[in-house]
């Protein structure tokens, strides 16, 4: 099968390492993948040419302009004929909607949504605008998948249709991301962290959603119980240029707080940690640095967004939304886990992921929902 994937960028994200997870089971294997971006080839669309992944850049940058992109795609689909067309997320889903419908009507629509909606209003008016476009046209895709079982409950409750839905959860390589063989003493040298103090990090772009914020308030409120605790934030945007972030730490607690920005070596970032928090306040559905840490044998504390107590199980601590302290009496909690316990709940956790959440439990789902697809329209 030829399966064409429609996603408005790839840099570094969860959606984008999804989808780039799904290729690289698959490249060779059972189907040919081909990827469009609408914009740039982004940080994982080079990725994807090194496994041989075919990727197509459109380089969208003005939404005016696009209807002059719309030639150039009914040109590539047209010659590529596929099988199946598969979005990925809600802007991804429309202009695969509008491939399927006006360019190859033959081929089998598939949409993916990989984003909550425990409440709209968060989220911007182009955001919502494009969100209600997808709830209109929900029910053309001969199927819609969800990563979490929360975000296909709460999309179906506003209103997209629940015929053709069904849920593939993010699936992890747990060989990348794997416990050190010894202790990560290079890395802990190299981020200047003495080999004692215990490690807590949140990985992620800086975005309101993410609530970095409200993860260095808890942090600080950590110093003044233990100073021996250093904390790692990673992602794009939450480094020593941004000054919002630098303002919210004390003077004294500096030396105690890492802001890397975006990287590259994650795998072996989460070696060094002994604790992993996500403090998002809204959308996430499926956080992957949640099933990544727990691959790594990294206990994880989280708020109670998407599926992440789901994922979690009894491995970690999920903190309620309705405490206004929680996420800061989950972390103490954790903190106070005795290090032999913290270790073999990390074990606990790794096993959770190998025999849940595993990339080749979640390649084998996709590939099974596309024989089954388009079996059932050759049918009709």
């Amino acid at each position: 099968m030829i399966i064409v994937h429609i996603i408005s960028a790839l840099p570094i994200g969860g959606a984008e390492k999804a989808l780039f997870n799904l290729l690289s089971e698959d490249v060779g294997l059972s189907n040919k993948h081909i990827v469009i971006s609408l914009s740039s080839q982004g940080f994982f669309g080079k990725k994807m040419i090194d496994i041989g992944v075919t990727v197509i850049a459109l380089g969208i940058k003005n939404p005016l302009l696009s209807i002059f992109i719309l030639v150039k795609l009914y040109r590539l689909i047209s010659s590529i004929k596929p099988d199946i067309i598969q979005g990925w997320m809600y802007q991804g889903n429309l202009v695969a909607w509008v491939s399927r419908t006006f360019f190859c009507q033959k081929s089998t629509l598939i949409w993916g949504v990989r984003h909550s909606l425990s409440d709209i209003h968060k989220e911007t008016l182009r955001m919502r605008l494009t969100i209600r476009a997808n709830k209109v046209l929900s029910s053309n895709p001969d199927a819609i998948v969800y990563n979490s079982i929360i975000s296909k409950g709460q999309h179906e409750e506003y209103g997209f249709c629940h015929k053709t839905s069904l849920v593939i959860a993010n699936g992890f390589n747990t060989k990348i991301f794997s416990p050190p063989v010894t202790f990560s003493k290079p890395m802990r040298r190299q981020l200047s962290i003495p080999i004692t103090s215990l490690v807590i990090g949140i990985f992620g772009r800086f975005h309101p959603m993410k609530n970095h914020k409200g993860f260095i308030l808890a942090a600080i409120e950590l110093l003044h119980l233990n100073e021996d605790i250093h904390f790692l934030l990673v992602g794009n945007g939450v480094d020593s240029n941004n000054i919002e972030l630098n303002k919210l730490i004390p003077r004294q607690f500096r030396k105690s707080f890492h802001l890397l920005g975006a990287r590259e070596d994650i795998p072996e970032l989460m070696k060094v940690l002994d604790i992993l928090c996500v403090g998002s306040q809204w959308g996430e559905a499926f956080p992957n640095v949640i099933g990544e840490a727990m691959s790594t044998g990294v206990i994880c504390v989280s708020t109670d967004v998407g599926d992440s107590r789901h994922i979690i199980g009894n491995t970690g601590i999920v903190a309620s939304f309705n405490d206004e302290d929680g996420l800061l009496n989950a972390l103490k909690d954790a903190m106070f886990i005795p290090k032999e316990d913290r270790i073999n709940l990390g074990k606990d956790a790794r096993r959770r992921i190998i025999n849940l959440y595993s990339i080749e439990l979640m390649t084998a789902r996709f590939i099974d929902l596309y024989s089954q697809l388009v079996n059932n329209k050759g049918r009709q």
